[in-house]
């Protein structure tokens, strides 16, 4: 599992079985910056982005970065039930990814060959 718990770049550390959790990162994501949002806002056209990185865009051009639709400072709205699930999101992903670490620790190398390795439900090494 190649991440480090600390690195907070779109995370390679989700295992194969855990593609969904790896979409739902991807989602809860800045299309500009690549970081979670930060004080998410929602454009017009229903685009998702940090205030600072939609604000910042703007300025430049009035145009959404997704879709280029017309876009103005008096069209975005704060998304805060987003900033919750991005928070939650963010904590047990820690967890998580810690756990399976701690799972997949005793599993062969993947260089043997072997069939995949799976974590045990519920075993974990201390």
């Amino acid at each position: 599992m190649g991440d480090t718990l600390e690195d907070d770049s779109l995370s390679e550390a989700w295992p194969k079985e855990f593609s969904e959790l790896k979409e739902l990162e991807k989602i809860l994501r800045c299309n500009i910056c690549k970081e979670f949002m930060k004080t998410a806002l929602i454009t017009g056209c229903s685009h998702l982005f940090c205030s600072y990185c939609i604000r910042h865009s703007i300025q430049y051009r009035n145009q959404c970065p997704e879709c280029s639709s017309e876009l103005y400072d008096n069209q975005l709205r704060p998304e805060r039930t987003l900033d919750e699930v991005i928070r939650i999101f963010t904590n047990v992903k820690k967890k998580l990814l810690k756990r399976l670490q701690i799972s997949y620790a005793a599993c062969p190398t993947p260089d043997t060959g072997d069939e995949e390795c799976k974590p045990v439900p519920g075993k974990v090494l201390s």
